[in-house]
């Protein structure tokens, strides 16, 4: 997502946010979001972005790569219990949100013993 965001920037701005969207005594859910102001997805082509080999001719420039990376990070989002969707406008930029949950990992609440000092 990030290479498809410096490819389709070529002024403006990219942005990268992280956020915590959901919590509970177990689990949390966390968004990332890649925000660009480059060439954006035309409406009738943001459901297709998604699918295997999808590249979009949005310039007169080949697109590069096979069109199987959006694809890839939809399937693992998927698998791990989150989703991906997009936010964009033509000319203006486009918007992806990566939702994904996370197990809290357990901690020991424990006092952790200390390795004793050895004085030469």
């Amino acid at each position: 997502m990030f290479e498809n965001a410096f490819k389709n920037t070529t002024q403006g701005a990219i942005e990268f946010n992280i956020s915590l969207r959901k919590e509970d005594n177990k689990n949390v859910q966390i968004t990332f979001e890649i925000k660009d102001s480059g060439i954006g997805v035309p409406k009738d082509k943001i459901d297709t972005v998604f699918e295997s080999y999808s590249q979009l001719q949005l310039s007169k420039i080949k697109p590069l790569g096979q069109g199987l990376g959006l694809k890839i990070v939809k399937d693992l989002s998927v698998k791990m219990g989150g989703n991906v969707t997009l936010k964009s406008e033509e000319n203006k930029g486009s918007t992806f949100i990566v939702e994904l949950p996370f197990e809290k990992r357990k901690t020991d609440k424990t006092k952790k013993k200390q390795c004793p000092r050895v004085l030469a």
